[in-house]
């Protein structure tokens, strides 16, 4: 039905959740025939990945082809194509068990001696009067009364909502919170008229602890994922990089990292987007770009955008630099590179984001391009020796 590689992409959608209706109904059809079945279970199971590299370490490629072609030289070319798919698909089963499958060109590196955690629950929430309140994963629990809304944080997001029974004033006094997280850490928010934001590694959001009666702004640095509640009577406003986006009710990411393009998409409404005399509108699957000549407008995989906030990141033709970047704030390292050329290396896969950095640099393993040297949490980035 499906060529390997087109197979492989199906299984690890499933696993990430991040199947269409059409590449669903694909899968299962693949899936009908009983041995297809068992093979991918075995495939994404975690008994699987560990042999799966096991065999892999002890795998040498020439001399299994020479056993193969004796082995099966007489027999009929029906039995050495079953047999050539099966090899296939075990040799990706080991990326796509390895939480990353890669196509084309491939980089190698070796494992981590120090242990260097993911991306968890982290951030510092800066109150109005400068106060300073340590979240995310080593704090079970932060409430507080204040200004008629009741406050209430975990490990993972924080909520405010307005106390029940309590009258609002006619003119609201705003008092701004300001979200920072850290590289290493994300964080979640619930704000007061329930819109929920997701709020990425090295970034920071500031917003009322209650809006006003007319419009909804916040202000963001990085990287945010937005499903903004909707008000018709109410406009809510990002403000970042100079740009202004203003919506009624949506979903979208926003991206607004320094020395990064300011990239806005929308997954679901329609939203607005403002930076000087340049403006621009965009419709769901859409991407804007700005840049010193304005904006630019692309279709794009959402999913693949958006993925970061579900712990997983999609990767298409991306450069190596980036990804590398990308690692720098998930698990707060530094890289350095010994050829500036392999920055432009070409990469495409999927990354558990969640992993100790020390399984996912075993899984790139596999790849054959380049060498990292990891001392402490700076990697060094060679040409494969």
């Amino acid at each position: 039905m499906k060529r390997v590689n087109e197979i492989v992409k199906l299984l690890w959608g499933r696993k990430t959740g991040m199947l269409s209706g059409e590449e669903e109904r694909q899968l299962q059809e693949w899936m009908e025939e009983e041995e297809n079945r068992r093979m991918a279970d075995r495939v994404l199971s975690e008994e699987g990945e560990r042999e799966a590299l096991g065999a892999y370490r002890r795998y040498d490629a020439e001399r299994a082809y020479a056993r193969f072609v004796a082995r099966v030289g007489g027999r009929k070319v029906r039995s050495m194509r079953v047999r050539r798919w099966m090899w296939a698909a075990a040799g990706l089963a080991l990326l796509v068990c390895g939480s990353v499958w890669l196509v084309g060109q491939k980089a190698v590196l070796p494992g981590v001696e120090e242990e260097i955690v993911p991306v968890t629950g982290k951030a510092i929430l800066v109150l109005g009067n400068g106060e300073e309140v340590a979240l995310g994963r080593d704090r079970a629990l932060y409430e507080r009364d204040t200004n008629g809304m009741y406050v209430l944080g975990d490990s993972a997001r924080l909520v405010y909502r307005e106390r029940a029974g309590e009258e609002k004033a006619e003119a609201v006094q705003l008092v701004y919170n300001k979200l920072l997280v850290p590289r290493g850490g994300e964080y979640a928010l619930q704000l007061s008229d329930s819109t929920r934001i997701w709020v990425n590694s090295e970034s920071a959001l500031r917003y009322p602890e209650t809006f006003g009666a007319d419009v909804r702004v916040v202000d963001l640095e990085g990287e945010a994922y937005f499903a903004v509640a909707k008000d018709s009577a109410r406009p809510f406003i990002v403000r970042t990089g100079g740009m202004e986006l203003r919506v009624l009710g949506t979903e979208f990411n926003v991206a607004s990292y320094r020395d990064e393009a300011l990239t806005t998409t929308l997954v679901s409404g329609r939203v607005a987007l403002a930076a000087g005399q340049a403006a621009v509108v965009l419709e769901p699957g859409e991407q804007a770009v700005l840049s010193s000549d304005g904006f630019s407008k692309q279709r794009v995989d959402v999913q693949r955008v958006t993925a970061w906030k579900d712990g997983v990141v999609a990767f298409e033709d991306e450069r190596l630099g980036d990804l590398m970047d990308k690692l720098c704030r998930w698990y707060d390292i530094q890289v350095f590179y010994q050829n500036p050329g392999l920055q432009d290396v070409r990469i495409t896969g999927y990354i558990n984001r969640y992993k100790d950095i020390r399984i996912l640099l075993d899984k790139l393993e596999m790849l054959d391009l380049a060498e990292f040297e990891v001392r402490g949490r700076t990697i060094t980035v060679r040409e494969k020796s």
